[in-house]
């Protein structure tokens, strides 16, 4: 009989896999990086969308003076 499992002692878990236990628990997303990121992102594109727009305008500017005269 002492060499049956007993039901209520738990398993021994080995170091490695207490220290993974361990570190996957503290692991956290950088979520600080991330809206780092998708603000960087959203800045480039609205710096995008103004250089196209600056450029529409210039573009219609000419096409009418060009006509105009």
């Amino acid at each position: 009989m002492s060499a049956q499992f007993k039901l209520d002692q738990e398993p021994t878990l080995s170091e490695d896999k207490k220290n993974f236990r361990d570190k996957k628990i503290g692991i956290r997303p950088n979520i600080d990086h991330l809206l780092k990121r998708i603000n960087l992102e959203r800045k480039q594109e609205r710096t995008n969308t103004r250089i196209l727009l600056v450029l529409a305008v210039i573009a219609i500017s000419t096409f009418s003076y060009i006509f105009s005269a």
